[in-house]
């Protein structure tokens, strides 16, 4: 697991230069960003948004 750390640490670093709050997952060849999601347009969605994008997708 502390070799997926190594591999992305650049990823890492360039990541948390920005303000926060997020959450990324560190894969084994990437770092993924999981919270806020962008939309489409690659916008960063607000958390109320992101709830009634998922509650549309369930339907």
């Amino acid at each position: 697991m502390d070799a997926y750390f190594e591999t992305n640490i650049n990823r890492i670093v360039q990541r948390s230069r920005k303000p926060g709050p997020f959450v990324d997952v560190v894969l084994k060849n990437s770092v993924e960003r999981r919270w806020p999601r962008e939309n489409q347009a690659g916008v960063v969605a607000a958390p109320s948004q992101v709830e009634t994008d998922n509650r549309r997708s369930r339907r």
